[in-house]
């Protein structure tokens, strides 16, 4: 993900907020193989 990009208060936290999911679903993925 580029963090060189200058964004909004909000569009910053939606960001990590995807980013954060994006990893709970990689790690329930590794675990159901």
């Amino acid at each position: 993900m580029v963090k060189n990009l200058r964004i909004c208060g909000n569009c910053h936290r939606s960001t990590k907020l995807i980013a954060a999911i994006r990893q709970c679903e990689m790690i329930v993925r590794d675990a159901n193989r």
